[in-house]
């Protein structure tokens, strides 16, 4: 029984030696994740920060009425028709949160989602007449998050325009 100790061993240094280059490789693997980007804009400002994630919801009436074409005397209504974005990041800049409060309405914001390179976006969604809806923010000991959502009367998704 005590010969098959010093072959254990060497067998288990020779396993552990054999895993380093293997550790060594996997620690230099790509990057395999998705790079997401929130843009917002302002008339002249101009402010990006990186998402964790992002989800677009599309409500066709959310029950408000605008005016559509006038036909004779009498104003016809249809139904408004909004889009809901979504979008987590770790934390928002001074800079970022006080453009966001300063422009609650009426802005313009992109997302833009791309592959692992960053090259050629895989999704490219662009807001017009947008309006902050909610913002929150959450704190823990090893991770914060800010959750922001807001409407969108205009998107386009990759050049496509949602209607």
């Amino acid at each position: 029984m005590n010969y098959l100790m010093p072959k254990a061993k060497m067998i288990a240094a020779a396993v552990f030696i054999s895993a380093l280059p293997n550790m060594y490789l996997a620690q230099e693997a790509p990057e395999t994740s998705k790079k997401i980007e929130f843009t917002i804009s302002t008339g002249s400002k101009t402010l990006s920060t990186p998402l964790r994630s992002a989800s677009m919801q599309y409500y066709p009436s959310m029950g408000m009425q605008e005016p559509k074409a006038q036909a004779g005397s009498k104003t016809e209504t249809k139904p408004a028709q909004y889009f809901y974005i979504t979008m987590e990041t770790e934390k928002l800049s001074p800079d970022f949160l006080k453009l966001l409060n300063q422009s609650r309405a009426n802005f313009a914001a992109t997302i833009k989602i791309a592959g692992p390179s960053g090259n050629k976006p895989e999704r490219l969604i662009q807001c017009q007449e947008a309006s902050l809806d909610t913002m929150s923010e959450q704190y823990t000991g090893d991770y914060d998050s800010s959750m922001i959502s807001f409407t969108c009367r205009r998107l386009s998704v990759d050049g496509i325009q949602m209607n």
